[in-house]
């Protein structure tokens, strides 16, 4: 697992910059290429397999054939593994998780992690123990966050070095402030159904390291775009509307970017 948040930075970047050049690219070690390959997301080792007849092509298609990417989601009612793979999705129970990333754990990550509204955990039950040590063991890419009972005595399962965090406007404050002032890791936080005055706060507490209080003004949350925030739908399941901006600051001498989005509403695929 990377421990340092500018290697989640830069490594994806590092990736497609050596792919677009045009150099000898047998003259980098096996031992850096395949480092490299396990801490780069996914997307970015699979690219590996477009270089023809070079340590790059075999680690890539390597790669492709073993990492597997999971979702361990939090119900009221227990906790569900989503195993995704090129052709099926399958629900496992943490259990069967555990069992399947000794072999090659190398190869294994964990895209996201959700909490359904009204879920729990009991820290002593053995699944969430396990599910915890899971947890820890495997670099985890996003935190959905839509509800935990007594969630401040379950600190270790929502304060993960994660790069994407999705919570609501009304969801806790100490699960938000943690992630915008202490999750180093951040690139984007996605808040679903607020309002424009709280976009603002958001927006304005980034920038100054600290939660603010702003103004009430009542504006629809379209009115964000004219402060520079941009429209866009995502099509998948459902459809999904955003605002969204990339707003930078200075920390320790090094520039931060964090991308900030609004999530409108939804509609179903027909």
């Amino acid at each position: 697992m990377c421990q340092n948040a500018l290697e989640y930075i830069l490594v994806d970047s590092i990736c497609f910059q050596f792919i677009a050049l045009d150099v000898q690219m047998d003259n980098v070690t096996y031992t850096f290429i395949e480092k490299v390959a396990h801490v780069a997301t996914k997307r970015c080792a699979v690219n590996f397999s477009n270089f023809a007849d070079s340590y790059w092509n075999a680690i890539g298609l390597d790669h492709k054939a073993k990492r597997t990417d999971y979702k361990f989601e939090v119900f009221p009612g227990g906790i569900e593994v989503n195993v995704f793979r090129d052709t099926y999705t399958l629900g496992i129970r943490p259990q069967a998780f555990a069992a399947l990333v000794k072999r090659n754990p190398g190869y294994h990550r964990i895209s996201e992690v959700q909490f359904f509204p009204n879920s729990r955990l009991d820290p002593e039950d053995p699944t969430d123990i396990l599910v915890l040590k899971c947890l820890q063991q495997f670099p985890v890419y996003k935190l959905t966050f839509e509800g935990l009972r007594e969630y401040e005595q379950h600190p270790n399962y929502w304060k993960l070095p994660v790069e994407r965090v999705t919570i609501g406007s009304d969801g806790p404050s100490d699960v938000l402030e943690y992630h915008l002032f202490h999750n180093e890791h951040l690139k984007q936080l996605e808040i679903f159904t607020p309002t424009f005055d709280f976009m603002i706060k958001v927006t304005e507490s980034w920038k100054q390291g600290k939660m603010v209080e702003v103004e009430t003004t009542g504006k629809e949350i379209d009115d964000l775009a004219m402060i520079g925030y941009v429209k866009e739908t995502a099509f998948k399941e459902v459809v999904s509307h955003y605002l969204s901006i990339y707003v930078d600051k200075s920390v320790n001498g090094f520039t931060r970017v964090l991308r900030l989005r609004a999530r409108t509403w939804q509609e179903l695929l027909s």
